[in-house]
């Protein structure tokens, strides 16, 4: 997560800034425009096919801070899961609706 979303700020996530700490990881600040590259980020690490439904419901799924990321029940109202939620081309190539995918 680290090379992905970059080291927690102690705005983001106050535990795990005093871990680093403890750890003697000197976080770095985080410069403008780090949101669109962790965007970025996660679009080279999953598949083309991948709809940006699923890249939003991922990307609310691996904040930092675990009391910012959604609940169970939250993350199975997001779009992704909803019927009206569009098809995804699984890792065998074929078109599956995310709800009934079996893998």
């Amino acid at each position: 997560m680290m090379t992905l979303l970059g080291p927690p700020t102690n705005e983001e996530w106050e535990e795990g800034f005093k871990r680093m700490k403890r750890m003697s990881i000197e976080p770095k600040p985080k410069a403008s425009g780090d949101t669109e590259k962790v965007e970025t980020a996660i679009g080279r690490l999953l598949p083309g096919t991948t709809s940006p439904v699923a890249t939003s419901l991922i990307r609310q799924l691996i904040q930092w801070n675990p009391a910012c990321r959604p609940t169970v029940r939250e993350a199975l109202k997001h779009l992704y899961f909803q019927s009206n939620a569009p098809n995804v081309i699984n890792d065998n190539g074929v078109e599956c609706d995310p709800k009934h995918d079996t893998g």
